[in-house]
């Protein structure tokens, strides 16, 4: 996993604005930071964006 290998530049990225809050989204949706990855990053905990459940088809 590239967290264990990225996790300090990832913080050091955060803390100097280079990347934000959704950039790391992005990695926990990819698989490539853990949610508790994240709350070392940013310091919040990680929320799973909601989906709007479809209607579903009326005939």
């Amino acid at each position: 996993m590239l967290e264990n290998l990225f996790l300090q530049i990832w913080i050091m990225d955060f803390e100097f604005g280079l990347v934000g809050k959704d950039y790391f989204k992005g990695l926990v949706k990819d698989n490539d930071l853990t949610p508790a990855g994240y709350k070392k990053v940013t310091g919040e905990d990680y929320v799973a964006e909601q989906t709007q459940p479809t209607a579903p088809a009326q005939a």
